[in-house]
């Protein structure tokens, strides 16, 4: 009967004959039983009349083993079957030879100007029908039906190749596979649509006739193809013989690693170089009945291993990895998806290699084409973010249209001005549901691509994350114009190249970037049209200029409406075409039947499509008029039906509820139509199965927040994850409540509070819920879910804040995580896409202090303490509450209770270890993260030793690739363990007891103090003494080393020191040469401590004679001006206490003093011939917080004291206080009233508030009185503004700048630098540092503008740069006073100094 061949082998003996330079002809690569092959050919111009590229894809397979085995067995008999009844059938049946498909090249589909033509070869026991065929409905031959309706094959000449691949047939067969790969090779070269050319081919190739082929070969595609051969050729060969049928020449090449098979692939490599190769692999075993079931090809034999060849999966069997159920079967979307990525890329190579030609280039750039056209393609994708998901609506929406319907729209008045540019650029067509806008959508498109315009298109669909926002919309366009336009693709590789990013998931920014700012910036040359369907079912938008303009339906666009009386004709061409039977002879009986369904259809197709399922489950004339008679009109009145049935069931009916819910709010599931999501959220639905969208979301997000906040979700405890913390499966819900539960968040009312209590629960949880979320999101690789989760958070509060407070810890969690999540991304995303679990460590101590993650989950928030009750706690600083507490033990084997305290500790966090001991006893280790005793580190025993001595202080080395412990024994010895094995790994031995330890942060070197005082600094591996520091007998408490490595501070009795001895910084230095041994010990004395009392706040008195000075240790001391000899002490605050705010009032000799504990001072001073005197204690108050500001009011009665968040007056006589508290204030400063003695005045950055001294009561109303700042402004050095105080008065509404003084603070402003600072008054002038330092001043007046300022001397830099505040004032006399930490320095008479200097006239800029 002919011979058969397997496709494998068929499609790489094609490349062979095609691209071989060698005489031979080899039989390229032999595979299985279904393999799908594309070839992809180019012609020039000289080859083609229209420079057509030609595209072949070829498979082939068993399609049923059990079927065809059968078959040689036994007899093919006649199928009799008896049919009764009505049958709706979309198709009439075909015969086996009709459904097997003609052989030879056969056309399927010829678009007017194609450039490609694609062809499809079955393969064994198929036919060029058959093996794309799901079904004998000739709806579901895929490359005819499907394909050709597909936008992406708009310019494809689409083909099958068929030839006798019957290999049951008793007659052999003595062809191979090198005599079909001619054959097939053949029929292309002698086809009239193909061939085109009349040129004479390179002699220099040893076939002329198919090496011009070669040149146009692009791309292969192998679909479940074993490269290697099969094992089951063996088994078909017996099969074969067992059943006497004739032998099969190619079953021998195609037994596993057979010759031919080997040398195949050897040559293979050799001339596939310049393809475009993608295999696929089955995934699923096959069913053979009786026999086990098997995947016939595997992963590994299914792929090639040569260089670009790409490689995925399909979630079928062998026999269905080229049928499919539908357009939207995953498995054809893959493989359609495959096909598009080749076209697009035979479409970038032919434009670039146009280009190239013009120029010039040789044949020799062909490949380096191809490669820059794929990389194109894939930069474009990656700049645009396009996935390989894309809308197939339109397949669908075609394959069930019916030849004639649709055409009304285009012959509407109203389209055709559109289409044709006379009028608007918007046509809106709006209807009903289910009335066909789909349908309408996709004969649009398909009618403008026929015109050969530009156009691209979206379709919109509720509850698909890649196809419901407006981003997906936009990017989608862009690409689809990228693809038709090479100026536009250039723009995107341009904007790309240069670095331009835009938020990929922000409408806004895509629009004026991409479109605003790109494309509609180009001449392209032609109109460009763009079909957009469900526009009601874009989540986002609405506020967006061009979505808004559509919805609200605003002239100019062209508007139709959608009438019943439109689509009456459609329906009735649906109806009849899927109403043919064989019984239905009369034409009475069907036409009757059509008219009744059109009546009752009220223009609805989906009604139809509903009634039609059901008269398909009927057999008799009788049950289909029951039917008819009983089925309700219209969508609604038929779900209603569905649902009375459902609330007559006895049980199930809460599960079935929520089903419902699911089906209708999961972001992840697609109704069949939208009228039915429609029907159940409808207000008027009283059925008990209805619900709100609110309400439904609301359950979804809960139920996805509880998921989150179940044990699966913890956050690990340790650094390490334990064996059992990686072993984890998390449930199905995990990533749909990971990447979803925002869009149900989004969708909920803002006023649940529930949700807010379960939002606040998981954002703030000390399990550490939010970050395993984040962990989460960070594994997928897509942190967009972390940006859009925040921005539905500072929505929903921005929501909640109109009819509700924002007051409770819940608000300000969720507020906090709004913005975070997006600043997490901004800062740390790279991080987190490479390392998702630094979330639980590493990023929150980074994140500032006031955020979310640094608040609740950074390491410094939580404290391990070991207690003298032997019990490990881990507490929560921020709330002290006792997060965790656990004992530990001693023995391995049986823990036993422990009565006495332990004497030292130790803790390793990274390695999750815990070192104790007890006097007299060995060091015992515990694992802390597993709850486990882990051994012992024991000393051996010294003959010396009357008592075991114990380790008095242990220090784990802190870098993360060691455990090992150093500890210090009172005998003065310090041994190094390796804790895990208990072992000693060095020992040092000291004359002296050691009292601490200390390693640097690199874990490199060991510091130890004793009570001696003495330091030793030793190499921490060898413990090799390298420095010493004796000591002068105070005993070293503590001992820490920096963060540089270079630096450590001590703790010795009531001071600290901060030593940078240079031996560290040679460690560092000779670390590359690991030379310690050259380095000699270093024994230095200690340098002796001076002890200082640092000055910290300093006043003169009312004669500027006496300074009075206040000091860290809580000092008031008293200092002559002219002599600086410190005078008695006057009185002191507690003792380390510093002293940080005074006030002195001459009038009455008072003096405030206030420290940092808020405590505040007043003491009555008396003058004397020697100084002054202590006198009363007029006041002893404490204030909540840090005291900014100590006045005294003008008849010295009363004190205000100045916090951040309150103001108290103090009445020194009456001993009452009266108080102002501030929720939120800006830094503000008080001043007495000049003009008005009673009063006092607070500025703060833009208001004014006047208050009366007498029961400190405000005078202003409101928010106060509004400074205004004028229209001058220097952007570098600011402003200073000169106010009129005598129009701040209570009733003042508005305080405008000095009119006349205001120049003089513009020329001033630009004076004021680095070390800018007003010092005070004296007389008209102002005295200020400068920037560089000096003392000036300045004198106002009213009549002019000063033309210079004065100079009088400068101060050390030294002195002025400093963290602290400065200390500087100007007495009565005029002498200036400053002090520098225990030092006071007073320059006399400095002011008498004078140098004279012009004033640089500012250019001033009025703000517009």
């Amino acid at each position: 009967m002919g011979a058969v061949m397997d496709v494998s082998m068929f499609a790489t003996e094609i490349s062979t004959l095609l691209t071989c330079n060698d005489s031979r002809i080899f039989d390229l690569d032999s595979c299985g039983w279904h393999i799908d092959l594309a070839l992809v050919f180019h012609l020039d111009s000289n080859a083609s009349q229209h420079g057509h590229t030609v595209t072949a894809m070829a498979t082939s397979g068993l399609h049923d083993l059990q079927r065809q085995t059968s078959a040689i067995s036994t007899k093919s008999s006649k199928l009799s079957s008896a049919f009764l009844g009505l049958s709706l059938a979309k198709h009439t049946a075909v015969s086996s030879e009709q459904l097997r498909g003609p052989l030879g090249l056969n056309l399927l589909s010829a678009p007017n100007d194609p450039s490609m033509d694609l062809v499809f070869i079955h393969g064994l026991g198929g036919g060029s029908r058959k093996t794309w065929s799901k079904s004998q409905d000739s709806a579901s031959f895929w490359p005819k039906e499907w394909l050709p309706k597909d936008q992406e094959f708009k310019d494809v000449r689409i083909h099958s190749f068929g030839y006798d691949s019957d290999w049951s047939s008793r007659s052999g067969s003595t062809l191979g596979i090198h005599d079909f790969g001619r054959d097939f090779l053949a029929a292309l070269q002698a086809s009239p649509i193909i061939r085109r050319s009349q040129k004479a081919y390179l002699l220099a190739q040893l076939d002329p006739a198919f090496h011009e082929l070669g040149k146009r070969l692009h791309a292969m595609l192998f679909l479940a193809t074993p490269h290697n051969g099969a094992i089951s050729a063996q088994f078909l060969k017996r099969i074969l013989q067992a059943s006497h049928s004739g032998s099969h020449l190619y079953l021998d090449d195609l037994q596993k690693d057979s010759p031919a098979i080997q040398e195949i692939k050897d040559e293979f490599r050799h001339c596939a170089g310049n393809l475009q190769l993608y295999s696929f692999f089955e995934t699923k075993p096959m069913n053979f009945g009786m026999l086990t079931d098997i995947i016939i090809v595997k992963k590994t034999p299914a792929i090639m291993g040569l260089p670009g060849e790409r490689t995925t999966h399909l979630d079928s069997d062998h026999r269905g990895v080229c049928k499919f159920d539908s357009a939207e079967d995953p498995n054809f979307v893959t493989v359609r998806n495959a096909l598009v990525e080749l076209l697009d890329g035979v479409r970038i190579y032919r434009r670039s290699e146009s280009i190239n030609n013009m120029a010039g280039a040789g044949a020799g750039c062909q490949l380096n084409l191809k490669e820059e056209a794929r990389g194109q393609k894939r930069r474009l994708k990656a700049f645009l973010c396009i996935t390989d998901l894309v809308q197939l609506d339109v397949l669908e929406f075609q394959h069930e249209k019916i030849a004639g319907s649709c055409e009304w729209l285009i012959k509407r008045s109203e389209f055709q001005r559109w289409r044709d540019l006379e009028t608007s650029q918007v046509f809106w067509l709006n209807g009903n549901p289910a009335t066909g806008k789909s349908f309408l959508t996709g004969y649009v498109l398909e009618h403008l691509k026929g015109l050969d315009l530009d156009c691209s298109s979206f379709y919109f669909r509720d509850g698909d994350e890649f196809r419901s926002t407006l981003s997906r919309c936009l990017l989608s366009l862009a690409y689809q114009m990228a693809l038709l336009q090479s100026d536009v693709q250039q723009l995107f590789l341009d904007m790309d190249a240069d670095g331009i990013h835009f938020n990929k998931e922000d409408y806004k920014s895509i629009w004026g970037q991409l479109f605003v700012g790109g494309i509609l910036q180009l001449d392209l040359g032609k109109p460009q049209y763009w079909v957009i369907d469900a526009v009601d079912e874009c989540r986002d938008g609405h506020d967006f200029g061009p979505m808004s303009h559509l919805q609200q339906l605003h002239p100019p666009a062209e508007v139709h409406l959608i009438s019943p009386e439109d689509t009456l004709d459609d329906i009735r061409l649906y109806v009849t075409r899927y109403t043919e039977s064989p019984l239905m002879r009369r034409k009475e009986t069907r036409q009757e039947l059509v008219e009744t369904l059109v009546a009752k259809s009220e223009g609805c197709f989906l009604w139809v499509r509903l009634v039609l399922s059901e008269l398909r489950k009927v057999f008799t004339p009788k049950e289909t008029q029951k039917i008819l008679e009983n089925v309700p009109r219209g969508m609604d009145d038929l779900y209603m039906r569905n649902l009375n049935a459902m609330s007559e069931a006895p049980y199930g009916k809460e599960l079935a509820k929520a089903i419902l819910i699911w089906a209708v709010c999961s972001s992840r599931v697609r109704m069949v139509h939208h009228t039915a999501r429609s029907f159940l959220l409808s207000p008027q639905n009283e059925s008990e199965f209805a619900f709100s969208a609110k309400h439904g979301h609301r359950e979804l997000a809960l139920t996805c927040l509880k998921y989150l906040m179940s044990d699966e979700m913890k956050a690990p405890r340790n650094r390490r994850p334990s064996a059992a913390q990686l072993a984890v499966k998390r449930s199905a819900l995990a990533d749909y409540a990971t990447k979803c539960s925002y869009d149900h968040i989004s969708r909920s009312s803002s006023a649940d509070g529930e949700l807010l209590v379960q939002l606040y629960k998981f954002l703030s949880s000390p399990e550490g819920y939010v970050l395993s979320w984040i962990e989460s999101i960070a594994k997928s690789q897509d942190l967009n879910h972390m940006i859009k989760t925040g921005a539905v958070l500072k929505n929903l509060m921005k929501r909640r804040a109109n009819h509700s407070p924002a007051l409770g810890i819940e608000i300000q969690i969720v507020e906090l995580w709004a913005t975070d999540l997006i600043r997490i991304v901004a800062k740390f995303g790279h991080n987190l896409l490479v390392f998702p679990r630094s979330i639980y460590h590493l990023i929150p101590p980074f994140c500032p202090r006031e955020a979310a993650p640094y608040r609740l989950f950074a390491d410094n928030k939580c404290l391990l303490l070991a207690g003298n009750d032997n019990h490990l706690y881990l507490h929560d600083t921020g709330s002290g509450i006792c997060l965790e507490q656990e004992p530990w033990y001693m023995d391995i084997d049986s823990p036993r209770q422990i009565i006495k305290a332990p004497d030292a500790a130790a803790f390793s966090l990274y390695h999750g270890l815990f070192a104790f001991v007890y006097r007299g006893d060995h060091i015992y280790i515990w694992d802390w993260v597993n709850s486990e005793f882990v051994g012992t580190c024991e000393k051996p025993s010294s003959k010396e030793e009357r008592l075991p001595f114990h380790a008095s202080s242990m220090v784990f080395n802190p870098w993360k690739s060691t455990s090992l412990l150093a500890a210090a024994y009172e005998a003065g010895e310090i041994i190094v363990f390796d804790p895990r094995e208990g072992n000693m790994v060095a020992t040092y031995k000291t004359d002296t007891d050691t009292q601490t330890l200390a390693f640097s942060p690199d874990g490199k070197t060991l510091i130890s103090g004793d009570s001696q005082g003495t330091v030793r600094i030793l190499e921490f591996h060898t413990l090799k003494l390298l420095y010493v520091m004796y000591g002068q007998g105070k005993h070293i408490v503590a001992l820490s080393f920096c963060s540089d490595n270079l630096r450590f501070i001590d703790i010795r009795g009531s001071e600290s020191n901060v030593w940078e001895p240079a031996v560290l910084a040679r460690q560092a230095a000779e670390e590359d040469a690991r030379d310690t041994n050259s380095m000699d010990v270093q024994e230095l004395p200690m340098p002796e401590v001076i002890e200082v009392d640092e000055i910290t706040a300093i006043i003169a008195d009312s004669q500027g004679e006496y300074v009075f000075c206040g000091t860290a240790n809580g000092l008031l001391n008293v200092v002559q001006s002219d002599t600086k000899q410190q005078s008695s002490n006057l009185y002191k605050h507690s003792r380390g206490i510093a002293i940080m705010r005074l006030a002195f009032d001459g009038q009455r000799n008072i003096l405030a003093s206030a420290d940092s504990s808020s405590r505040t001072l007043v003491r009555l001073l008396t003058r004397s011939a020697t100084g002054w005197e202590l006198g009363d204690l007029l006041l002893d108050h404490r204030m909540e917080e840090a005291v900014e500001q100590l006045l005294f009011s003008p008849d010295s009665k009363q004190l205000l004291i100045v916090t951040t968040t309150a103001d108290t007056v103090c009445d020194l006589e009456k001993g009452k206080t009266e108080s102002v508290h501030w929720n939120t204030r800006n830094p503000g400063v008080w001043a007495c009233h000049p003009h008005e003695m009673s009063q006092l005045i607070l500025f703060t950055k833009k208001r004014v508030r006047v208050y009366i001294w007498d029961g400190f009561k405000e005078l202003t109303t409101g928010s106060g009185i509004a400074l205004e700042f004028g229209t001058s402004l220097n952007s570098k050095s600011g402003q200073m503004i000169l106010w009129d105080t005598a129009a701040i008065q209570s009733a003042t509404a508005v305080v405008k700048p000095h009119e006349l003084l205001q120049p003089f603070g513009d020329i001033m402003a630009p004076l004021m630098g680095t070390f800018g600072t007003v010092v005070g008054t004296r007389g008209k002038s102002i005295l200020f540092l400068d920037h560089d330092g000096w003392m000036c001043s300045a004198e106002m007046t009213e009549s002019s503008i000063p033309a210079h300022y004065k100079r009088h001397f400068f101060l050390p830099y030294d002195w002025l740069s400093t963290n602290t505040r400065l200390l500087l004032d100007v007495t009565a006399k005029g002498d200036t006073i400053f002090a520098r930490r225990d030092d006071l320095a007073v320059i006399k008479r400095g002011l008498e100094f004078v140098e004279v200097v012009a004033f640089e006239r500012p250019v001033v800029e009025t703000l517009r």
